[in-house]
């Protein structure tokens, strides 16, 4: 929530937040009629309920209409088996979520400047 509010404030960012795993894959499998285009990036928690992260981030990346879709993790997890999965899995960056709201904002702006404003995406 706190990188939610990060990037609504920092970065006027349009944010779609889902609650858990299955409500993820619904959404960006447009089984979800709120869905109104193609996200251009998509912070994913490995920690989420019903559909782990990384089930989520295995869907994504073999989805032909979804894989060039950056997945930035962005979770809880220093394990090294989750790092080393998650880069298996496909996805282009592995973040720790901060601890403070300062750090949070930081780390909000960092994410929006590199995968919205510099990083050249796919249509």
């Amino acid at each position: 929530m706190l990188m939610e509010t990060a990037l609504s404030e920092v970065n006027q960012c349009s944010l779609h937040l889902a609650c858990d795993g299955e409500e993820a894959i619904q959404y960006l499998l447009k089984k979800d009629a709120g869905l109104t285009g193609r996200p251009d990036l998509i912070l994913l928690d490995l920690n989420l309920p019903r559909v782990h992260g990384h089930e989520v981030l295995r869907i994504i990346k073999s989805d032909d209409d979804l894989k060039t879709i950056p997945v930035v993790i962005l979770t809880s997890s220093r394990a090294q088996s989750d790092i080393t999965g998650a880069y298996r899995s496909g996805a282009n960056s592995y973040l720790e979520k901060p601890a403070d709201l300062e750090a949070t904002y930081d780390l909000a702006r960092t994410i929006h400047h590199y995968w919205l404003d510099l990083s050249l995406l796919p249509a």
